[in-house]
């Protein structure tokens, strides 16, 4: 696990120049604009897709028929891959909050009320989308797996449009629940959702990594 965890690091070592550009970003946003809930998405979206990247190295000329010539296990490859996804997105999450807290307070633009909760929402998108993500890449590789995902979204989005013309009452009552619910409980609702999603990704992502053939 150590030894798949250090090469990622390394290949994601290699994309330096991006990682500064990112943080060149974010900087100039929460300094002179003062948008710290832009920055906590901004850093938190674009390092998942760094994950994603690291699935397609090991992909690229036939990389994990090699790679699992080493004592690596499957299921030990798939559980770096979600630890991976907590600890790059996870840390440019806090990252960005600590430095966007940190230069609100000191500008007097910021309340920790307000942050935390869109804060949390924004952790329980990107959790969600690499719950998605990650199954696809590893089922169809990088270009094939983007363009299934997208129409898995779609899918979805369909079903939604035709359940709200089927049974408008039941469509109807989730809004109007969710509507009632304070910020903070939709944030709490909201992380509990994505870490059980993220959990059953996980599952998912074994079985189809112990099924594949390289």
């Amino acid at each position: 696990m150590m030894g798949l965890l250090i090469k990622d690091f390394k290949m994601m070592k290699e994309k330096k120049l991006f990682f500064i550009i990112m943080i060149t970003i974010s900087v100039v946003n929460v300094v002179f604009y003062g948008n710290t809930t832009f920055v906590i998405g901004f850093m938190s979206f674009i390092s998942s897709l760094f994950v994603l990247s690291t699935i397609s190295y090991d992909a690229l000329d036939n990389g994990n028929a090699f790679l699992f010539t080493l004592p690596v296990s499957r299921a030990n490859y798939v559980t770096e891959k979600y630890l991976l996804t907590f600890l790059i997105c996870g840390g440019a999450w806090l990252l960005a909050i600590v430095f966007g807290i940190c230069v609100g307070i000191w500008k007097g633009t910021v309340n920790i009320s307000d942050v935390m909760p869109a804060a949390l929402i924004i952790l329980s998108a990107v959790i969600v989308i690499q719950a998605a993500s990650i199954p696809f890449q590893l089922k169809f590789g990088g270009e094939m797996g983007r363009i299934a995902l997208i129409g898995a979204f779609g899918a979805l989005s369909a079903i939604w449009i035709v359940a709200a013309k089927a049974v408008p009452m039941l469509v109807a009552n989730v809004k109007y629940s969710l509507s009632r619910m304070s910020i903070g409980g939709l944030a709490a609702l909201a992380m509990v959702v994505a870490w059980i999603l993220f959990l059953i990704s996980m599952r998912v992502s074994v079985k189809i990594m112990k099924d594949k053939e390289f």
